[in-house]
């Protein structure tokens, strides 16, 4: 076993620790966990690595993860894995996240390996918006253009990812304008800066609309409740007229 292997794995114990402490795993099948983890990080590890051998230690994880993730769920009483702040899941500790930081850090690893496979990052950030890591995702996409700045699709996935995850409609529009200025002949890029600007435009008119429809109907209620001032004085002072006349007699 190689020291490099050897380190991976020793970085795995604390995790393997604690998935035994709280019954979640066996010993026996922490033996078998290790044992696979041992021949993918000797593969990765090789010359000859490819990226099909990461991505089948990508998909063993994910396997392993959903697994922890249904016996957490069952030892303690269904309660949600996605939720940090679940009590349940802070009393199983590193157990409770484990699994997705695995998953990351092997995509990591390939990317850093094939940096100039799109897929292999298409991927990588597709798994990151699964499990919702925004930080992870930010990370992905500045390093994507940075890579491949020739690319076109590469910064309209980027200006996708400012629209979706972080509703940054400037940074997108930004990113599409940097991106004509590195391939000024990809039609496409215009295209896409087009189409943002009209759906820009679009919702800028539905706020207006929407905020002046709001102080429309404000307006209307303010005049409805003069309104109703009006005719509760009016009354008053036809009541106070009448009492008067009442008393003159």
């Amino acid at each position: 076993m190689s020291a490099k292997v050897r380190y991976y794995l020793e970085q795995t114990l604390p995790e393997l620790e604690e998935l035994h402490k709280h019954n979640i795993f066996s010993r026996t099948e922490l033996t078998s966990i290790t044992k696979r983890r041992t021949e993918f990080e000797h593969r990765i590890n090789n010359r000859g690595v490819t990226i099909l051998d990461f991505l089948k230690y990508v998909e063993y994880e994910m396997n392993l993860d959903l697994l922890r993730k249904r016996r957490i769920q069952r030892l303690f009483g269904g309660q949600r894995d996605q939720d940090p702040d679940g009590e349940q899941m802070k009393k199983v500790g590193v157990a409770g996240w484990s699994g997705q930081q695995r998953v990351l850090f092997v995509f990591d690893r390939a990317t850093r390996r094939f940096p100039g496979d799109i897929s292999l990052w298409t991927q990588y950030a597709s798994y990151a918006r699964q499990i919702k890591s925004r930080k992870v995702l930010n990370k992905i996409f500045k390093t994507i253009v940075r890579l491949h700045p020739m690319n076109p699709q590469v910064w309209i996935m980027s200006a996708d990812h400012e629209l979706r995850d972080n509703a940054n409609r400037l940074a997108a529009r930004n990113l599409l304008l940097k991106g004509i200025q590195f391939n000024k002949d990809a039609k496409i890029i215009a295209d896409a800066y087009e189409k943002l600007e009209a759906d820009v435009r679009q919702a800028v008119e539905a706020e207006l609309n929407a905020k002046k429809s709001i102080s429309e109907n404000e307006e209307f209620s303010d005049d409805h409740d003069k309104d109703e001032s009006s005719e509760d004085n009016s009354n008053n002072a036809s009541d106070d007229s009448e009492e008067e006349e009442e008393t003159d007699e």
